[in-house]
């Protein structure tokens, strides 16, 4: 997972506290132990603030194009690694 720099929450709220804090996780299980909830990685995810880099829906007119942003973090979609077994 990837969260979106810098903090895109303005103000003090507890929930920019908590993003500023665990924005810098690259697991799920880091951001909790960093403070985040449930409800704040359902609103993070909502908002276009994270993005799970293999996988990320490939709807149309989703915020993230998620074959590229895969590539870009170095990782094979899960669609194109079940498609092609690889991995």
């Amino acid at each position: 997972m990837k969260f979106l720099p810098p903090c895109p929450l303005r103000g003090i709220s507890q929930l920019a506290a908590r993003y500023r804090r665990f924005m810098h996780a690259s697991k799920l299980k880091q951001a909790m132990e960093l403070g985040a909830n449930v409800e704040d990685i359902r609103q993070a995810y909502e908002k276009g603030f994270v993005s799970f880099s293999r996988n990320e829906p490939d709807f149309p007119g989703h915020v993230f194009n998620a074959f590229s942003l895969a590539a870009d973090q170095g990782f094979v979609h899960a669609l194109i690694e079940a498609r092609h077994g690889s991995r």
